[in-house]
Formats: C-alpha cells, structure tokens, sequence
C-alpha cells in the first residue's frame, strides 16, 4: 500500500501579484488540485499576507518561520509553492531555508516551474543545496576574518564606531563608499564634532571621583546624546529592537572601560 504523503502549502501575496492573477484563493485552489490529482493529504495552508520575499531574515517572515519550525517536527512530508519566488527571491533566505527542509527529508514542489522536489532523487538534491550552502557560508566566513586580521594589523578599528567617533568614510545614495575626510585619519576614524567633548567631558568628570555611574547616564540623555545600540534589545514591551537608546550605568561603563579611547 502507497503511504498517503501529507503535503502543505505556503502561499504569499502582495498587492502587485494581485493583479497578476496570483491571488492567495487561485493559489490555495491549485494546491488543492495538485494533492488530489497526485494522492497527497492536504493537511495545512500558510498563508503570508504583505511580507516580501525579498527579506534578507527568515525571522521577519513570521508564516514562513512557522512553516520552518513545523517541518522539524515531522508534521509535513511536502511544501507546494505556486512559483519559486513565492517562496524566496533572496539567494541567502532560499539556500537557508533548502537546507533546513533537505536536513528533515521534506520535498519542495513548485507547480509552476514545474519543480518536483518530493521524490527521493529531489530530496537527495535539496539536501546537496544545504551542503553547498553551508560550504560558501563558511568560506566566506574564513575570508570576512581575514579582511578583519589585516584590519586590525593595519591599525584599523573592527566592530562598531565607539561614541566620540565617526568614520572617515560615509555612504552614497547609490551604496558606494564617499570619503568625508581630505585625507583617511590613522584607523579611518576621527573625533566627532559633537560627541567627541561630551566623551572627555565623560573621561573627566568619573576622574573627578564626585559622580556616579548613573549621574553620568543622566548627564549624557539630558545632553541630547543616546547610544549607538546595533544589537536587538528588549523594549519596555519586552520586544527586540535595535537602535539609539537612552544611556544606562552599564553603558556608561562599557564606555570608560572600552581600551580603544586609550589609543589600543
């Protein structure tokens, strides 16, 4: 007896593909002639309403993320797309998400392109994607330390800009690298205009020994100045964001304690 695969359906909609006919109803409909035409138990549609699929962060597709995490459960053998891009038009979200569907042995069938992933031999190609995948990722990964290494060994700052401090380089409209400085400083940083004084004022009022910590965080947010967080963080709400916060005794700290404004 042929074992009945149980097949979902991630489908995806934004006001131009509307238009083209590619609507969330015309692609659950022809997922649901798929399964029947081939035998398959239609046990799920998700369904993703307004989100791209040009996200570079499989985290900033929710549906899709929840399509992710169920295939680890074993709760699916298929996923049915209408077109590839429904799925991904990111290089990095598509390798990403192959890998994770070769890793738990489930097939990707795109209708369109006519793409049948669900056999074995499918499979068995998902699964060298992820591999290749997880080969370039680490490559490039050994080339970003290295460009870091030679950074470091040339006396150029790694990591983000310190407070006080602005690069030497800033970006165009068109993403190109526009050097603001006649000439590069020593590291491609120098002094900003404004934060630069309040950073030795900073300096030199914890040296006084007369403040604390805290008096410090407050000095610094009634002055206007707010951090330069690039990490996600938990708001008031207790979501992640990232972004210039108000300043705290830690981060007071982490700047009197950063060994970059001692010249290292």
């Amino acid at each position: 007896m042929i074992e009945c695969k149980r097949a979902v359906a991630y489908v995806r909609v934004s006001s131009a593909s509307q238009v083209e006919g590619y609507s969330l109803d015309a692609q659950e409909r022809l997922f649901t002639e798929l399964c029947k035409n081939r035998g398959w138990q239609a046990v799920h549609i998700y369904r993703e309403e307004g989100k791209s699929a040009h996200v570079d962060s499989i985290n900033k597709r929710p549906v899709f993320r929840k399509l992710l995490e169920d295939a680890a459960k074993n709760e699916f053998e298929i996923v049915v797309v209408h077109t590839l891009d429904r799925w991904s038009r990111n290089l990095t979200v598509t390798l990403e998400s192959l890998k994770l569907l070769g890793r738990y042995g489930i097939g990707l069938v795109s209708i369109v392109e006519n793409l049948d992933y669900s056999k074995p031999d499918g499979i068995l190609f998902t699964q060298m994607l992820g591999a290749f995948a997880q080969y370039f990722s680490e490559a490039l990964s050994t080339h970003v330390r290295k460009g870091l290494d030679q950074r470091a060994r040339e006396g150029k700052h790694n990591g983000c800009i310190p407070f006080g401090y602005e690069s030497c380089w800033e970006t165009g409209e068109k993403g190109e690298k526009k050097r603001r400085c006649e000439q590069e400083h020593p590291g491609g940083l120098h002094i900003h205009s404004r934060e630069g004084p309040a950073a030795a004022e900073l300096f030199r009022r914890y040296s006084s020994g007369t403040t604390t910590l805290s008096q410090l965080a407050i000095w610094l947010n009634e002055q206007g100045f707010r951090t330069r967080n690039t990490r996600n963080l938990p708001d008031a709400n207790g979501e992640l964001v990232s972004g210039p916060r108000l300043f705290t005794s830690s981060s007071v700290r982490n700047i009197l304690h950063n060994p970059f404004y001692t010249g290292q």
